[in-house]
């Protein structure tokens, strides 16, 4: 009598999505030794394999960041089979579509644009249509009898998907007398989750931050400024190496009458002050802090009082 066999346990395995392990397959094409030298219907046959069965909204915006990591050889028979490609199958309206509503970002749409460019295609004047430099988001403020603190946030393009901070901390003692003595920048985030994140810190300091408008940012920031200007105090060597990021976002915030006028010059004069923000700072670290009490006068609290609460600020 033959023995009944067991029955075998049925293996789940992973639904992984197309889409998942689109871009191994096109850096394994793209690296493949012969391809720069295959030519064009067989580059387009090649592109027609890897996205077989995907929609071009989906596989076009990976295309591009491929492409951008390909050899320069590659690069080059990529420029020439692609907009061919791209005419056979009709994909030239979705990467259209893909520049004008922001949906892919500014490096792409300009790859993109040479693409369609090379195929008789006129997008100049959509680029302009939809280039959209930074704006302001949103702004907070917090200050002491010491010390305060101005958060500024703006959107890093029109895509409007992610803010950029910029947290400049200022010191109301001597000799900062309101210059701004440190800065921190963060990589563009979710607005909701790095919103969320300096408002709850605050709280959990027991201290609200005030939100302000734009125009009142940019006065309180370049009034913090220039009494480093006054004080003869450099900026902090993290703001002076964020310089590029510190004017994009400083242009996009608009004027009042009140407002003192701020050029580039102005921030280079800034970077080459003879004190500097760093020695003034270890001073108070192994010395002594000058605090200017209720009176008005001036003490030297040895040590930094203040060294552990300064690293809480941002």
């Amino acid at each position: 009598m033959s023995k009944k066999s067991p029955n075998k346990q049925k293996i789940s395995r992973p639904n992984i999505s197309p889409l998942t392990m689109l871009r191994p397959r096109l850096d394994g094409l793209f690296g493949n030794e012969d391809f720069g030298s295959r030519d064009n219907n067989w580059i387009k046959g090649d592109l027609d394999a890897v996205f077989k069965g995907l929609e071009p909204a989906n596989f076009l915006p990976v295309l591009l960041k491929a492409y951008h990591t390909a050899t320069p050889l590659i690069q080059t028979r990529l420029n020439n089979a692609i907009p061919e490609w791209l005419t056979d199958h009709a994909y030239t309206d979705t990467l259209l579509q893909m520049i004008e509503q922001q949906k892919i970002d500014s490096t792409d749409q300009k790859q993109a644009a040479v693409w369609l460019e090379s195929i008789g295609m006129d997008v100049s004047q959509l680029q302009k249509q939809v280039q959209n430099e930074a704006s302001f988001h949103k702004a907070y403020t917090y200050q002491d009898d010491s010390q305060g603190i101005l958060v500024i946030s703006c959107y890093p393009d029109a895509r409007m998907y992610k803010v950029q901070i910029m947290s400049f901390l200022f010191d109301f003692n001597p000799p900062w007398e309101g210059s701004i003595k440190d800065f921190f920048y963060r990589a563009p985030s979710p607005p909701n989750v790095v919103l969320k994140d300096l408002l709850d810190y605050w709280k959990r300091r027991r201290e609200s931050l005030t939100e302000i408008t734009a125009e009142e940012a940019k006065l309180k920031l370049l009034n913090h400024l220039a009494a480093n200007l006054h004080e003869g105090i450099r900026l902090h060597r993290d703001l002076i190496t964020a310089r590029n990021i510190f004017l994009k976002y400083l242009s996009t915030l608009p004027d009042t009458p009140k407002t003192p006028s701020f050029t580039e010059d102005d921030f280079v004069k800034l970077c080459h002050l003879k004190k500097t923000t760093e020695s003034i700072m270890k001073f108070e670290k192994n010395v002594g802090r000058r605090v200017r009490v209720d009176d008005g006068k001036e003490i030297l609290v040895m040590g930094n009082p203040f060294e552990k609460d300064e690293a809480d600020w941002f």
